[in-house]
C-alpha cells in the first residue's frame, strides 16, 4: 500500500521540531545562568550568526531530519525555555505550565556567574568543532555529542533525585527537607525604591517628583543618576526553607561576614526555630550549593555535632554542582523579586527595613508552610571554636568533590562519638552492583563500605558545647576601623575588647583586606537624600533607628540576644514608634543546647550515665563526647576523662596504625598522671621544677618555673630561683597568655647591673610532680648561673600537655582555660620581634661597662639592660625590673612584676613581706576595671610601645656613632 506523502512530510517536520527544541535546551544550558533568579544570560551574539554557524552545522552532524527556517527556529526558542523551566522548577497542576518560567537576556561582556567546569570544557570542545568541522571524523563528533548529553543528563538526574527526596520527606511527618541558599542581588539592597514603567513617567506631576523614584526600564531595569549615585544599606537574603514547613528568609546586614560560620549559624538557628514550633523530626535532608557558606570542614563538624548531641538521628547533606543547583530556593527568590521589582514595570519596592517582613509574607502566601522573616545580626565563630579543641584529624582533606554525605547515629561507634559518616562522589548512586557508599575496603576482592565509616573526629579531643564560642567579628564599618583594638587608631573603640574579652576571630585574620561597608556614608545618604522624598515619617524613623543601632553597637559581641527593640533617637524622631526583631541571631547558646541536646538517647548522654551509675558502683563513669564539661577555673571538681582513647588504642582494630599509636600515647599519659601525687617529696639542687602559686596566674597557669638552689628531702622549704616565660602576658585573650607549643624561659632578673635573679623560699608541698623536659636544642647547666649566655631553656610540647592535664584533673585551682577562639589582639608580634632583635644586637655589640663612655657623664648611654636615659635610673620597667626613683623597686608594671605595688618582680618578695603573687594578680585583673580605666590602660600601653621603639632607634644611632 502506498503511503500518503503528506503524512511522511508531517512526521519529518515533527521530528525536526523536536530536535530543534532539544538543540535549544542544550544551547541554553551551556550559557550563564543567574543565581537565585529564573534568568539565563547569553553571550553577546547576533542570532543570524548563531543560526548559520551553530544550529545548521550541529543539525547536519547530529540531526536525523532537515533543518528549519530561521523564523521557525527563533519561534521554538520559547518552547526550549518552557521545557527547561519544567526541568528546573517543576510543573503546575495542568501538567503543562511550569511553576516558574525562565527568561533569556543578553549579558555584558564579562561574566561573574557560577561555572561548571565540565560544561565549560564541553562548550570549548563544541566551539572548536564548529570552527573546523571538516577536520573531525564521525567518531570524534559522536564523542563530543556523547560527553555533552551524558553530562546534561547526569545533572538533570541529580535534580530529579533531589526532588524525589523532597517528596519522600513530605510523606514522612518525622523527616525534614531543607533548602539552604543566599541571594545578594541588587533588588535586596535597601532602600529599594518604587519602580515604574517609562511610559508612566509622563503621567507624574512634575519632573522633580519623577526623579524621586527609580525608573525600571523594560530592557533590564537601570537606576537613574539620582538614585544610583547614593549609597545603600546593602542587605542580602538568606533562605532556610523547609518543605511544607518553616519558610524562613533572613535579612543579612552589610556588616555581617558570610562564609562557613554564617552558613552554620543560619542553619542552627532554623533548627532551633523548628524545635520551638514543634516541627523538628528525627531526620534532616539538607540541600545546598557548593559555595563557601557550606563547603568547609566546619560544616562536617557541625553536622556531626547535631547527631552526636542527640538533636537528630540522621542528617543527609546534598550539594548540587554550580550552575546546576536550581531548586525551590530560586523559585522563592524570584517570587520575592516580583513583589519588589516586577519584570516589566510596576512593583512597590521596599523603602524601609522593617517593611520587608510584610513583603516576604505577601510573596510566600501561596506556598505551603509558615512564612517568617528573621534578622541575622551576628554569627557564632564555629571555626575558631572547633579549632580550639583540635578535634579534627589533619588528614581530613580533599573533600570538596564529594557531594552526598550521611551522618547517622551508631551505638557501636564510640571511637567516633557514636556518629557514622559516609559519603559518595555524586548525588546519584553508582551504576555498578557494589554499594555506592564510601569509604570502602576490599573483602575477598570485593569493595564494601567500612563498618566504621569515615573517622575524622579525634576521640580524645571531642568539642564540648558547654564552652560557648565567641561571636564572629563584623566587617569594618569604615576604612580606618576594624573590629578589635589592635587595628584601631585611637582608644575610643576599646569597648569591643571589654565586651567579650574578644580577639580576632578565624574569619577576620585577613580583615585588613576587608572592604569597609562605609557606615557613615550609607546612613548619611539614606537619611538626608534618598529618603527625603516619597517616604512616610515612620519609614524615615526606621532608618534613624537602624543608624542608632549601629552607632551604639560597634562590634558583634555587643549585639544582645534576641528579641531586640530599636527606636529612633528622641532628638531626631518624628514618631514614637519602635520595632522589635523577634527571630534570628544571636540567640542564647546555652538555652539552645539545653533545648536540643539529648532529644534522642545517646550512650554518653545524661540518661545513660544515670542508668550506669545505678548498676555500677565502680569509678567507670567516664563518657565520650561533650556530656561532661571541663572543670571551671578555681573549681574543686576534677575533669571527667574521656575513655575513647583506650577504646581506639586497644580495641580499635579498624583504626589506622597512626591513630592507634596516638591513642596509646594518650592512654600512657593518663596512666602517668594517675600515678602522680599532688606534690614532690624531695628535690635536688640545680633541678628545674614547676612551682604552684595558687591564685596568681601567669597566663593560663598559676604555676612558675624555677631552679632549686638548695636540695630538700622530706618536709621543709625550698629556695628557688625564678625563670620568666618569654612573651608572657597576664591578660586573657592576648598572644602571650596561653602556654602554647614549646615555651622559652629566661632568668627573672631583678637588678640588671648585678644580674641578680629573683628568688623565693617555697614550701616543698608547692613543688609539682610534673617532670620538666627540655627540647633537644635546649641547654641547661646547673653549675652555671641562670643568667649565663649558654643557658637556653625551652620546654617540650609534651611537658606542657602533661602539666595542663595534671592541673585540670589534680589541682584545678592552678588552671584557668584560654578563652575559646581568641588570638592576639593587643600585641604586635612582628614589631615586637624586631624590637627584641634590635635590642639583642645592641646587647651583643656593647662591650663597654655599665658606666658607658663617650659623653663623659658617667651614665649608661647604650641601653643594654636599663632604660638608657641620662639620670642613672631605669625608667621603663618592662623587662629588667628597674625603677625610676632609684629605690630598687620597679614602679611601672607591665611584664615584669604584674602589679602596681612596690614589690620587685612578681616572684620577688614585696614590701609587705609576701611573695608578691597575690597582690600582682589582684591588681592586674581586668574584671573589676571600669571602662575608663581600660581605655586609659590601652592608650598608655600604645604610648609606651611607641616610646620604646623611638628610644631603641636612638640608642642604635648612638652606638653606631660611638663605634665609628
Amino acid at each position: 500500500m502506498q503511503r500518503n506523502p503528506e503524512i511522511k512530510l508531517t512526521l519529518y517536520f515533527a521530528c525536526a521540531v523536536q530536535e530543534t527544541i532539544e538543540w535549544w535546551m542544550m544551547w541554553l544550558q551551556l550559557e550563564d545562568q543567574m543565581p537565585n533568579e529564573p534568568v539565563i544570560v547569553h553571550r553577546c551574539v547576533t542570532w543570524q550568526a548563531v543560526y548559520d554557524e551553530e544550529y545548521i552545522p550541529d543539525l547536519k552532524w547530529w540531526g536525523t531530519t532537515r533543518t528549519l527556517s530561521r523564523s521557525r527556529w527563533t519561534a521554538l526558542r520559547h518552547d526550549g525555555l518552557v521545557r527547561l523551566s519544567i526541568e528546573y522548577f517543576g510543573v503546575m497542576d495542568d501538567m503543562v505550565t511550569p511553576v516558574r518560567t525562565l527568561s533569556l537576556r543578553e549579558r555584558a561582556k564579562h561574566s561573574n556567574f557560577g561555572k561548571c567546569n565540565e560544561c565549560e570544557a564541553i562548550k570549548v570542545a563544541w566551539e572548536t568543532f564548529r570552527r573546523s568541522a571538516k577536520t573531525y571524523t564521525i567518531s570524534e563528533v559522536a564523542e563530543i555529542k556523547k560527553d555533552l548529553f551524558c553530562h546534561l543528563y547526569e545533572m538533570r538526574a541529580e535534580r530529579r533525585k533531589a526532588m524525589s527526596l523532597h517528596q519522600e520527606c513530605v510523606g514522612h511527618s518525622d523527616w525534614l527537607f531543607e533548602y539552604d541558599d543566599k541571594c545578594g542581588s541588587q533588588y535586596t539592597h535597601l532602600p529599594s525604591p518604587k519602580v515604574v514603567e517609562l511610559a508612566h513617567v509622563g503621567s507624574l506631576i512634575s519632573f522633580s517628583h519623577c526623579i524621586a523614584w527609580l525608573v525600571y526600564e523594560s530592557s533590564g531595569g537601570r537606576e537613574t543618576a539620582f538614585t544610583s549615585g547614593h549609597w545603600k544599606y546593602r542587605t542580602s537574603v538568606q533562605a532556610n526553607l523547609y518543605a511544607n514547613g518553616l519558610l524562613r528568609l533572613s535579612l543579612v546586614p552589610p556588616c555581617l561576614r558570610t562564609g562557613a560560620n554564617f552558613g552554620c549559624t543560619a542553619f542552627f538557628a532554623s533548627v532551633l526555630r523548628n524545635y520551638d514550633m514543634d516541627r523538628l523530626g528525627s531526620v534532616i535532608y539538607r540541600q545546598t550549593d557548593g559555595g563557601s557558606d557550606n563547603d568547609a570542614v566546619v560544616t562536617h563538624v557541625f553536622h556531626w555535632l547535631l547527631v552526636h548531641m542527640g538533636v537528630v538521628e540522621k542528617i543527609v547533606w546534598i550539594r548540587l554542582k554550580s550552575k546546576h543547583s536550581h531548586n525551590y530556593a530560586d523559585r522563592v527568590f524570584s517570587m520575592l523579586k516580583e513583589k519588589l521589582w516586577g519584570k516589566r514595570g510596576g512593583g512597590p519596592g521596599c523603602a524601609a527595613p522593617f517593611d520587608f517582613e510584610a513583603i516576604v509574607k505577601d510573596a510566600l502566601r501561596s506556598q505551603n508552610g509558615t512564612a517568617e522573616m528573621a534578622w541575622q545580626l551576628a554569627n557564632y565563630d564555629w571555626v575558631s571554636w572547633y579549632k580550639s579543641f583540635g578535634c579534627v584529624d589533619k588528614e581530613f582533606e580533599n573533600i570538596s568533590g564529594k557531594r552526598y554525605w550521611e551522618y547517622a547515629f551508631d551505638s557501636s561507634l564510640a571511637v567516633h562519638g557514636y556518629v557514622k559518616v559516609q559519603f559518595r562522589e555524586s548525588v546519584l548512586p553508582r551504576p555498578d552492583g557494589h554499594s555506592p557508599m564510601l569509604p570502602q575496603h576490599l573483602v575477598d576482592g570485593v569493595p564494601v563500605p567500612k563498618k566504621e565509616g569515615l573517622l575524622f573526629m579525634l576521640p580524645n579531643k571531642l568539642p564540648q558545647v558547654s564552652t560557648k564560642p565567641l561571636m564572629e567579628t563584623w566587617k569594618p564599618a569604615e576604612s580606618n576601623f576594624a573590629e578589635g583594638p589592635d587595628l584601631l587608631g585611637s582608644s575610643d573603640h576599646l569597648l569591643g575588647e571589654e565586651a567579650g574579652q574578644r580577639d580576632i576571630s578565624s574569619a577576620a585574620i585577613n580583615k585588613k583586606s576587608d572592604k569597609a561597608w562605609r557606615q557613615r556614608k550609607v546612613f548619611s545618604d539614606i537619611t538626608t537624600k534618598t529618603m527625603t522624598r516619597g517616604c512616610t515619617k515612620e519609614q524615615r524613623d526606621q532608618w534613624r533607628a537602624m543608624a542608632a543601632f549601629h552607632e551604639e553597637t560597634i562590634c558583634s559581641d555587643q549585639v544582645p540576644v534576641l528579641p531586640l527593640t530599636v527606636q529612633a533617637p528622641s532628638s531626631t524622631a518624628e514618631t514614637t514608634s519602635s520595632w522589635t526583631i523577634e527571630h534570628g541571631t544571636p540567640f542564647s547558646w546555652q538555652e539552645a543546647w539545653d533545648k536540643l541536646s539529648w532529644r534522642f538517647s545517646r550512650p554518653h548522654g545524661p540518661a545513660a550515665q544515670s542508668l550506669s551509675s545505678t548498676h555500677c558502683e565502680t569509678t567507670h563513669q567516664q563518657t565520650a563526647g561533650t556530656a561532661a564539661a571541663p572543670a571551671a577555673a578555681g573549681s574543686n571538681v576534677q575533669r571527667v576523662r574521656d575513655n575513647s582513647a583506650l577504646i581506639n588504642g586497644v580495641t580499635g582494630i579498624n583504626a589506622s596504625r597512626a591513630a592507634r599509636r596516638r591513642a596509646m600515647s594518650v592512654v600512657q599519659r593518663d596512666a602517668s598522671i594517675d600515678s602522680m601525687g599532688t606534690s614532690r617529696t624531695s628535690v635536688a639542687a640545680g633541678e628545674l621544677v614547676f612551682v604552684g602559686v595558687p591564685g596568681v596566674f601567669e597566663g593560663e597557669f598559676a604555676v612558675g618555673l624555677g631552679r632549686v638552689v638548695d636540695g630538700c628531702d622530706g618536709v621543709g622549704d625550698v629556695k628557688v630561683e625564678w625563670l620568666k616565660r618569654a612573651g608572657m602576658s597576664y591578660t586573657p585573650g592576648t598572644q602571650g597568655y596561653s602556654w602554647k607549643g614549646s615555651p622559652t624561659f629566661h632568668a627573672w632578673v631583678t637588678n640588671a647591673r648585678t644580674k641578680q635573679v629573683s628568688t623565693n623560699v617555697q614550701p616543698l608541698a608547692d613543688i609539682l610532680p610534673v617532670a620538666v623536659e627540655l627540647t633537644r636544642q635546649a641547654t641547661h647547666n646547673k653549675d652555671l648561673p641562670l643568667t649565663h649566655d649558654s643557658q637556653k631553656i625551652r620546654l617540650t610540647t609534651n611537658t606542657i600537655v602533661i602539666l595542663r592535664q595534671f592541673c585540670e584533673e589534680k589541682l584545678p585551682d592552678l588552671y584557668r582555660p584560654v578563652p575559646v577562639g581568641s588570638v592576639n589582639t593587643t600585641s604586635q608580634p612582628n614589631r615586637n620581634r624586631r624590637q627584641r632583635h634590635a635590642k639583642q644586637r645592641i646587647d651583643d655589640d656593647d662591650d663597654d661597662d655599665d658606666n658607658g663612655v663617650g659623653d663623659g657623664d658617667g651614665n649608661d648611654d647604650d641601653d643594654d639592660d636599663d632604660d638608657g636615659d641620662s639620670d642613672g635610673n631605669d625608667d621603663d620597667g618592662d623587662d629588667d625590673g628597674g625603677d625610676s626613683n632609684g629605690d630598687g623597686h620597679d614602679v611601672k608594671d607591665d611584664d615584669d612584676c604584674g602589679s602596681n605595688n612596690d614589690g620587685g618582680s612578681s616572684h620577688g618578695i614585696s614590701k609587705e613581706g609576701s611573695n608578691g603573687h597575690g597582690e600582682a594578680n589582684a591588681e592586674s585583673s581586668d574584671e573589676n576595671m571600669t571602662m575608663a580605666e581600660l581605655v586609659a590602660e590601652g592608650a598608655a600601653e600604645r604610648k609606651e610601645q611607641k616610646r620604646l621603639v623611638a628610644q631603641q632607634m636612638g640608642s642604635t644611632r648612638k652606638l653606631r656613632s660611638r663605634k665609628n
